[in-house]
């Protein structure tokens, strides 16, 4: 499991009021909770939003040391074998702490399931990304599609599933940059009913 860190996309978790953070942990510790909460739900392609500019990540991916955020803001997210789960946190004055507080809730939701009350991952459903439609029609969500998955690479005679799939991996943040894409990708998903979107 990879971290990755990119630059913030529209912010949509609304007005946060700013307070000093209660965390005093290294960011290679929040890394690995990150991490590791992010392996055991399955999940992969874990990505990190901050309010950054692309000049000011090095070409290691890692952040500049004289960068400085415009806000705290941070948006986490990944895939699961059930859809793609988007945190978003901007509650403490620095953007390292918000990404604690990823992992860290992502920690206490994973006991939710101790007791045996709620099962499957249940906890995890109103984290899956919703934002990228909501009115997208069939037609809206198979040409979306096309434009990720061209006829180059999947017939016209081939299933939604397919299409979409392909689409999915092409427009992935580690290949495309750009996770609303991504995002409306797994929205057109959602629409068709297939694969992992649902």
């Amino acid at each position: 499991m990879t971290l990755t860190l990119r630059p913030l996309q529209d912010w949509t978790g609304g007005k946060h009021s700013i307070e000093r953070s209660r965390f005093d942990s290294p960011w290679s510790k929040t890394v690995r909770l990150l991490e590791r909460e992010v392996e055991l739900m399955q999940g992969r392609g874990l990505v990190v939003q901050i309010d950054l500019r692309e000049a000011d990540f090095r070409l290691d991916g890692n952040v500049r040391a004289k960068a400085t955020v415009a806000t705290p803001r941070v948006r986490v997210l990944f895939d699961t074998p059930d859809g793609t789960i988007v945190f978003q946190a901007g509650r403490y004055t620095r953007w390292r702490d918000n990404v604690r507080a990823v992992g860290l809730s992502l920690e206490a939701l994973r006991g939710v399931e101790r007791w045996g009350a709620i099962q499957g991952g249940a906890q995890y459903k109103g984290l899956l990304q919703l934002e990228a439609g909501g009115g997208m029609s069939t037609d809206d969500a198979v040409a979306l599609l096309r434009q990720w998955a061209p006829y180059s690479e999947v017939p016209a005679n081939a299933s939604y599933e397919s299409l979409w799939r392909r689409a999915r991996a092409n427009a992935h943040p580690d290949r495309s940059h750009d996770p609303d894409a991504f995002h409306a990708v797994i929205e057109a998903g959602r629409v068709l009913g297939i694969g992992g979107a649902r």
